[in-house]
């Protein structure tokens, strides 16, 4: 019973994020890794737009400039193996670039001679 509880309250929270503004919003904050300036719209349907966003991870820092699309289709469980497919309509981009970021290596050896 109380498996059931927290499953319903799980799906609650999630349905939640999807239709809230502020719930979605809150959960992108949440994103590690993500920035985003200037949001603009839903990235789950319709017109979207941020000023800049930002991502770094993986030994990567991504930056797209004006990214924008007309409207987004999502579809969840498209087929075996995948989780959700997203289509989006006139995506574009003023810029991207990709860097790759120093990662930090950690040695299980000492630095200092025995």
């Amino acid at each position: 019973m109380l498996l059931l509880v927290a499953l319903l309250a799980a799906v609650g929270a999630a349905v939640w994020l999807w239709h809230s503004d502020s719930g979605l919003q809150r959960a992108l904050q949440r994103v590690p890794g993500l920035a985003l300036q200037g949001p603009q719209g839903r990235p789950t349907g319709g017109p979207y737009a941020v000023q800049q966003l930002q991502w770094q991870g993986a030994g990567l820092r991504v930056v797209v400039d004006g990214l924008a699309w007309d409207d987004a289709h999502w579809r969840w469980l498209p087929h075996a193996g995948a989780w959700v497919s997203l289509s989006l309509q006139r995506p574009r981009a003023a810029r991207v670039q990709v860097l790759r970021t120093p990662e930090v290596m950690w040695s299980s050896r000492s630095s200092t001679p025995p």
